[in-house]
Order: C-alpha cells, then sequence, then structure tokens
C-alpha cells in the first residue's frame, strides 16, 4: 500500500500561517511534538478522507472533545483521554468540538524501527492498532513530564541531543504500551469467547482486508465456520462479519484511488480481484459510482 500523508504534510500544516494551531510545537523529519494545539490536521481529513498516514500519533486531549474514525471504528474523546494510532491507520472521519486542544506527538515509521531496533514493542508491531484510554490525573502528569521535557530539549541550541531524545521517546512509548496493556491486554483474560474471537476477527480485516475479500479466508484462519464467525460478529458488534470486510476493502480502494495514479486494472491486480469487471462491479454496488467515476469526482 502507497503512502497516502505523511509526517512533512503534517507539519506544513502545523507551522502553516493558514490555520491558527495556537500552543507550542517542534517538528524534525523524524518527529513532530506539540502542545495547547487546535486540530490542525482536521484540514487534511475534511478534504480527504479516507486517509492512510504513515506515521505513528499520541495525542491527550486537554479541553473540548473529538471522534476520530479509525479503521472504521469511532473513537469518543474527552479531555484527559489518550488516544494511540499507529501507522498505517485508515482516518476516516473526524469531529471536533470548537474549543479542542491537543498536545502529543508523532513519529514516522522509519524513526520508530531505529529507536527499537529488532526490540519493537508489541503494540507497534501491528500497523493498524488504535486505543483509547482515560489518564489518571498521576499518569497524565508522567506524560507531560516526557513531553515538557521533549520540548525543551528539542529546542537547546547546541550540543548532540539525539541519544538523549531518543531515550525520551523510547521511555514515552514504553509508557503506552503499559497503559495499553493494563487497560486492554490484562483484561482481555477476562473477556467472554465471543468477544475474543471478534477481536481477532478485526485485527485480521485491518490486515488483510486489501486482498482477502472472502469471509472464508477469515474463518479458516481463526479455525472456525463461516456461520459460526458471521453469528460471532454480529452478535458482539451488530453488523455481519462481510460488512467489516468490505468496509475496510472499500476504504482502501477509495484511498488509492484519491491518491495513486495507478490504473484501474493495476488496482484490480493488487487488491487481488479476478477481473476488472468484478473490481469495478464491486466498488460500484458499495458507492454508488465506478471506479472512473469516483475518481473524476474527487
Amino acid at each position: 500500500m502507497p503512502t497516502i500523508a505523511s509526517l512533512k504534510e503534517l507539519t506544513e500544516l502545523l507551522q502553516s500561517t493558514e490555520y491558527k494551531t495556537l500552543g507550542d510545537h517542534v517538528v524534525t523529519s523524524d518527529y513532530m511534538a506539540f502542545t495547547d494545539c487546535s486540530p490542525f490536521f482536521q484540514a487534511i481529513i475534511a478534504a480527504n478522507a479516507p486517509i492512510r498516514m504513515e506515521c505513528m500519533r499520541v495525542a491527550i486531549v486537554k479541553q473540548g472533545s473529538c471522534c476520530p474514525v479509525v479503521n472504521s471504528r469511532p473513537y469518543a474523546c474527552e479531555p484527559g483521554d489518550m488516544i494511540f494510532i499507529n501507522w498505517g491507520s485508515v482516518l476516516d472521519d473526524d469531529s471536533f468540538a470548537p474549543d479542542t486542544r491537543f498536545e502529543g506527538f508523532a513519529l514516522t515509521e522509519e524513526y520508530l524501527r531505529q529507536l527499537f531496533g529488532l526490540d519493537i514493542p508489541t503494540m507497534l508491531k501491528n500497523p493498524g492498532l488504535c486505543f483509547k484510554v482515560h489518564l489518571s490525573e498521576e499518569e497524565s502528569k508522567v506524560y507531560k513530564c516526557y513531553l515538557d521535557t521533549i520540548m525543551s530539549l528539542s529546542k537547546l541550541p547546541t550540543g548532540d541531543k539525539n541519544k538523549a531524545l531518543n531515550a525520551l521517546f523510547v521511555a514515552a512509548l514504553n509508557f503506552a504500551e503499559m497503559l495499553y496493556d493494563q487497560d486492554f491486554v490484562a483484561p482481555q483474560k477476562n473477556w467472554s469467547l465471543g468477544k475474543q474471537q471478534t477481536e481477532a476477527f478485526i485485527q485480521l480485516v485491518n490486515q488483510k482486508a486489501h486482498t482477502e475479500h472472502e469471509l472464508s479466508f477469515y474463518a479458516s484462519t481463526l479455525c472456525m465456520s463461516n456461520h459460526h464467525l458471521s453469528m460471532v460478529v454480529k452478535r458482539e458488534t451488530g453488523e455481519t462479519a462481510k460488512t467489516w470486510i468490505d468496509r475496510a476493502t472499500i476504504s482502501a480502494i477509495q484511498a488509492e484511488l484519491r491518491y495513486s495514479n495507478k490504473t484501474l486494472t493495476q488496482l484490480a491486480n493488487e487488491f487481488n480481484f479476478p477481473s476488472l469487471s468484478s473490481f469495478c462491479k464491486f466498488f460500484k454496488r458499495h458507492i454508488g459510482l465506478s471506479p472512473r467515476q469516483y475518481r473524476a469526482e474527487i
């Protein structure tokens, strides 16, 4: 899959005089960090959703509210909530209260791999991972200390700051993984079997839907029958398993049509459709336009 929107594009928006970002920020080719910022990135979302980002983002809502839709799931965020969106996630939509302010940072995938080498945390290995946690007062203080130190160190006029900055980002991300483990991994032990199976299915869809469109693939991979997987997903989410698969596939195709110059034949092949005709029929059935019409109208 191609890169759809980069860290560079985010930093250009952050630094643009066209948008009143407020707050403070630092930017490099590897990362950006910001405090008390308005949602400067909403211009990309409003104009181009769905978008696939090549950078990992951590943001804490300081005031106001937002509700990003990531990988087809809404995440309603209030003050004190931290949202983690890994590289490779698809952002379908977002909404913001007028007074919303964020603090946090974004890192490129390449910088993440440089930071951790072969010891990359499990949390960062899943390119579609997104989660939200509500921070306690003490947890908020810890993250603010990390962020304030990153901001201050980045602004020092002299000295080789890379080693210290690398260590700070590693510590901040390890702390995020600790929060993820305590809020999501540990509670999974108490999840019902249906909940576990549904979460495994959704994660697999986020990873494979651009080439695997049949329910049988997911059922076989999860060692379930088609009927049982359909029944479990419908019970847990209110939507059919095929709806989840098709929605993820359509979202990925829309992103390609918006941002790449690939021919429809190339896209049909990349998305593993048996023919160009079946690719076009699938898209029109869900969107109401042919791929060619959709591309012409955006």
